[in-house]
């Protein structure tokens, strides 16, 4: 029986995972509304806490970002994360925005405030 809340979104992108006091370099399957998986060798047992940086690259630009989880599951290839802080459309949306043509850091973070701003105005 699946107990996944909410729809998996094929998303790869090169990760750094902090589990029990060890860090892996790591690659991310997918994300969820409230969640993610992550390909790693040797997960630890699930149930601990973890810390999962997302890192974006595209044309050597990067971009990372961190959130806190908890590791609901593991399989021989990863872990499956609970992630109560994340929204995968702020990360795609920072994915698309990294890709896009040569964005000035300023014309980047002006489009990042605008989504921000647009994202709290549709949940007021």
């Amino acid at each position: 029986m699946d107990r996944r809340q909410s729809t998996r979104i094929p998303f790869k992108a090169p990760a750094f995972v902090v589990q029990n006091g060890s860090a892996f370099a790591s690659e991310i399957r997918d994300i969820s509304r409230h969640g993610l998986f992550v390909d790693m060798p040797a997960p630890s047992g699930a149930g601990g806490s973890a810390s999962v940086s997302i890192i974006l690259k595209h044309a050597g630009r990067s971009l990372s970002v961190t959130v806190p989880c908890s590791v609901a599951r593991v399989s021989g290839s990863g872990i499956g994360c609970s992630c109560n802080e994340l929204d995968p459309e702020t990360l795609l949306f920072f994915s698309n925005l990294l890709h896009s043509s040569g964005m000035h850091p300023a014309e980047f973070l002006q489009a990042f405030y605008s989504y921000l701003d647009e994202q709290q105005a549709e949940s007021n």
